[in-house]
């Protein structure tokens, strides 16, 4: 009867062994696939949402720095007008037929109408 209570406890640890080294390589799949699927939503909103938006301010920037006196811009508020001079970060612009003169900061600047060659 011993024999058998002692080849029963040996066959326990060895399955007991087994299955913790099981559950162990289990958990560390499931740390790798989670890490690779944060690492893949990271990516994609790189990609999709904080891309685009460089590109978009590049450009801006690029617009806002070759606009010189006398171009037609349209500000954010919608005024539409003429640029006369340019004093660091801001623009005095000619706007109606009264020849009205306005300064407006750099940034309020949405489009430049003038295309230049």
């Amino acid at each position: 009867m011993n024999l058998f209570i002692t080849a029963l406890a040996e066959s326990n640890a060895a399955t007991g062994a087994a299955a913790d080294a099981a559950q162990q390589q289990a958990a560390a799949s499931t740390l790798w696939g989670t890490i690779i699927y944060f690492v893949v939503i990271i990516a994609l909103f790189y990609f999709i949402a904080i891309l685009p938006q460089k590109k978009r301010d590049k450009k801006t920037r690029e617009m806002l720095d070759n606009i010189v006196p006398g171009d037609e811009i349209i500000t954010i508020g919608g005024i539409n007008g003429k640029v006369l001079s340019i004093k660091d970060d801001k623009f005095v612009i000619e706007v109606g037929a009264d020849r009205v003169k306005m300064t407006v900061e750099k940034w309020a600047i949405k489009e430049c109408v003038t295309v230049h060659d």
